[in-house]
């Protein structure tokens, strides 16, 4: 299964790097699930019907925001829109 998450870019500028990290099932530690450069990110192997929770950091040089409001997937079908974020100034 995929699970395919958006988000607002949030004024952040062309160039921004997105981190984005998950929680697998009953986990209890963040894990990189991948990068991104754009606005949107399929995590793709995973398995139809088990939660897996995600938030998204913004990186450009070696700024980094507060991490997003977390976002919980239980299904495949699912597309939920992860909270805008920024970069602190």
């Amino acid at each position: 299964g995929v699970n395919v998450l958006r988000w607002k870019r949030n004024n952040n500028k062309q160039g921004t790097i997105y981190l984005i990290e998950c929680v697998i099932g009953n986990g209890t530690e963040w894990q990189p699930a991948g990068v991104s450069t754009t606005t949107k990110f399929n995590h793709t192997g995973q398995t139809p019907g088990v939660m897996v929770t995600y938030r998204v950091t913004a990186k450009r040089s070696t700024r980094l925001s507060q991490p997003s409001s977390e976002v919980t997937v239980y299904r495949m079908a699912s597309s939920p829109e992860v909270p805008a974020l920024k970069l602190a100034a």
